[in-house]
């Protein structure tokens, strides 16, 4: 082997190295290194998650045990008013084929596909917004992408990857005191964690919908969306409110710490 062969395999080497090392990272920590054929051209799939972004893969939602006993005991569809968005009811009715069996789903952490929901991938869009979510066929207009997988906590501190778990009911404590819980998909998740924020381009909906005394939410195209085309969303006003909070917090433990 000549010495030309010998220091490309050697480049090769290091340059899946780097990936690996920076993969590994949260991808809003990743730096603005584009190498084309790794980053931008290469798709993922939930198979990958553990050696690509080392989370684990969820095909439906954990409960954290500590709150199973909350849960049972909020009584969700009374809480309910008469006027709860009717839109949501219609459309789980429409889909209620495709939404109880993403619901109903036995083993967490096995990749289940469901033939109802569409196939898509993940990639590298820019070192701005990290990695998206990109449709892989086309998707017609109100189909359902999937089900917001993670795991289901009041310990959430970290709202990059989570979804308000009691946006329209409360959950109770065992001291009757309402938490604040979360769907969290920071850590284990499944491909609609890698849907990004845009407000002006948003093609997709999160849906919350009760079933079997729960709350899910489902990710509906609120368009047509093109073979490669990213899915978007909005993440609603809470969602910064609450980014604004941390940095917030941050920067008075910083400054506690340079005034000690």
């Amino acid at each position: 082997m000549n010495m030309f062969l010998w220091s490309w395999v050697f480049y090769y080497s290091w340059l899946q190295i780097q990936e690996a090392r920076l993969v590994s990272l949260d991808p809003k920590l990743i730096p603005s290194i584009e190498v084309p054929g790794t980053y931008v051209y290469r798709h993922f799939y939930s198979w990958d998650y553990p050696s690509r972004f080392n989370i684990t893969y969820l095909s439906c939602v954990i409960i954290d045990p500590e709150i199973k006993e909350w849960l049972s005991a909020s009584d969700l569809q009374e809480q309910l008013a008469p006027e709860f968005d009717k839109e949501n009811e219609r459309v789980w009715r429409e889909n209620s084929n495709i939404y109880s069996k993403l619901c109903e789903q036995q083993d967490p952490y096995e990749v289940q596909e469901i033939e109802e929901t569409p196939k898509v991938y993940i990639r590298w869009v820019n070192s701005l917004v990290g990695w998206g979510l990109f449709a892989e066929e086309a998707i017609p207009q109100n189909t359902t992408i999937g089900i917001y997988t993670g795991i289901l906590s009041n310990k959430t501190t970290n709202f990059d990857y989570s979804w308000e778990y009691n946006a329209y009911t409360q959950v109770y404590d065992k001291d009757n005191e309402p938490v604040y819980i979360a769907i969290d998909g920071m850590v284990a998740g499944n491909h609609l964690r890698f849907v990004n924020h845009n407000e002006e381009s948003k093609n997709v909906f999160p849906l919350y919908a009760l079933h079997d005394g729960m709350w899910w939410i489902f990710y509906v195209a609120t368009e047509s969306i093109e073979i490669n085309q990213q899915l978007l969303t909005d993440y609603g006003k809470a969602y910064w409110e609450s980014e604004e909070d941390e940095i917030e917090d941050e920067a008075t433990s910083e400054s506690i710490k340079r005034s000690e």
